[in-house]
């Protein structure tokens, strides 16, 4: 979220550098689109960068069944 904010005021200093009054209203409404939308867009985009895919339980029971057991051996709450 951090990295969005930042990005959100380089876009205005950059829009107000060059439109001035309209570059203000322009980046408010990009700012509230690119902040609404950053949290269906990240997790796709880093998925997509890595080639990553989801894998269900009848995929791969392995895996789910190490995920469930080490949180329990380390006395931390179950992941859901």
């Amino acid at each position: 979220m951090l990295f969005i904010c930042g990005m959100a005021i380089l876009l205005g200093v950059i829009v107000y550098l060059l439109l001035v009054k309209i570059g203000l209203a322009i980046q408010v409404v990009s700012g509230i689109i690119l902040i609404s939308s950053a949290p269906q867009v990240i997790p796709k985009l880093v998925y997509k960068m890595n080639k990553a895919e989801l894998v269900t339980v009848e995929e791969d029971t392995q895996l789910f069944a190490i995920v469930e057991e080490h949180p329990e051996r380390a006395g931390l709450s179950k992941v859901t």
